[in-house]
């Protein structure tokens, strides 16, 4: 079974929260972070820190989770957070260089430098 991640993103000094779910934490918080900018360039409210996330290896399991926290009500979801991450480090350094995501991470950028010089080649 392919894993799915259950993920909270939070707002630097207000403590926003934003409840997702996804097949590829990598991509997604890669994704979240690279549009952060509008139309004209300017930056957009920041909702990128990865604060708390969970792994399932059954979706549905996954789904209800989501719901779950979906549903669930601001404060207590900050209270979730505090308890398992206090000073609410960003996770996202811890994940990028794990082992599991080293590879996808190779992948994602040789597709980039090759579509930007055309003369690399992924081997």
């Amino acid at each position: 079974m392919a894993r799915t991640y259950v993920y909270i993103l939070a707002r630097k000094y207000t403590h926003s929260l934003t409840v997702k779910q996804t097949n590829c934490l990598f991509t997604s918080i890669r994704f979240s972070r690279a549009n952060n900018f509008n139309a004209d360039g300017f930056p957009i409210a920041r909702i990128d820190d990865l604060v708390y996330y969970e792994e399932y290896r059954d979706r549905l399991v996954a789904n209800t989770r989501c719901k779950e926290l979906r549903t669930t009500d601001e404060p207590t979801l900050q209270k979730m957070v505090e308890t398992l991450n206090p000073h609410w480090d960003d996770l996202w350094p811890q994940i990028s260089i794990s082992n599991r995501f080293v590879d996808k991470a190779l992948k994602l950028y040789q597709k980039t430098w090759a579509a930007k010089d055309k003369s690399y080649r992924i081997e």
